[in-house]
């Protein structure tokens, strides 16, 4: 699927587990305790609401925040206004399509003078508008936040209360945990690595009256996606006019008639 079709998820919600402290520890299921009108899922203005008896950590790997309360445990993953601002970065420098949230309502904030605060659409919005914007400067709206960088992970994950199966310690996906490896599948495909978009060359001015091409890949006066030499990519024409071009992934060819890239065999190039 062209990157440019498809649109990067910014959730403005969390998920959230009993009795853990860090990554990779044993837990009691979903917090629906302290997260009872979320049923454990907390909107991201509940999550606020409970940072200040909490610590929040930065998780570079994933470029996320976790939180965990001081007393008695407890772990809220999520996205804060620095983690949204990096997924928008992410759209933007690769030419996505654009965003889904869920849920709009989960970032709104009301203000003592009665005003609605949404620092997540904030971020978003800022990172859209000026792409150098350093999103490290950016977090949650919370004045006595205790945050920090996330420690690093444990090796191994903690079975010391786990009571599953005998002899075992959990299935061959829980990280370590497999004491017992079960269906071990051979998988030798490789994915070929995401495309980053580049921007068009500009048109040559040159006229092909044999195919009314415009020297750019767009046929005259040509609304749609129209094939790139040898069809190895396909480029968006507005009016004869090129918007974006794309790459097909290796192995496959534009298909004119499907407007998609297909397996090379199915596709016939004209171009």
């Amino acid at each position: 699927m062209p990157l440019e079709r498809m649109n990067i998820g910014l959730p403005f919600y969390g998920r959230s587990v009993k009795g853990a402290t860090g990554m990779k520890q044993f837990h009691q299921g979903a917090d629906d305790v302290k997260y009872h009108l979320d049923e454990g899922s907390p909107q991201y203005f509940n999550i606020v609401n409970e940072l200040g008896r909490m610590t929040t950590y930065r998780h570079e790997k994933t470029q996320t925040q976790f939180a965990v309360f001081n007393q008695g445990g407890g772990l809220v993953s999520y996205d804060d206004p620095q983690a949204i601002c990096d997924k928008v970065g992410y759209a933007n420098e690769r030419g996505m399509h654009g965003f889904l949230i869920w849920e709009i309502s989960g970032d709104m904030f009301e203000l003592a003078d009665g005003t609605v605060y949404t620092p997540l659409i904030d971020a978003t919005n800022r990172k859209i508008q000026n792409p150098t914007y350093d999103c490290s400067l950016l977090r949650d709206p919370v004045s006595n936040l205790n945050w920090q960088i996330a420690p690093a992970e444990p090796q191994s994950v903690d079975w010391s209360q786990y009571d599953g199966p005998a002899n075992t310690g959990g299935s061959v996906n829980d990280f370590s945990g497999a004491a017992v490896p079960v269906n071990n599948y051979n998988n030798n495909y490789n994915s070929p690595g995401n495309m980053v978009y580049q921007p068009p060359a500009a048109p040559s001015g040159s006229s092909s009256g044999a195919s009314g091409n415009s020297g750019s890949g767009c046929p005259a006066s040509w609304t749609g996606y129209a094939p790139t030499p040898g069809c190895a990519g396909y480029v968006h024409c507005s009016n004869g006019s090129p918007g974006g071009m794309l790459p097909c992934s290796p192995g496959t060819l534009f298909d004119t008639s499907a407007q998609v890239c297909q397996h090379a065999a199915l596709v016939t190039c004209a171009n």
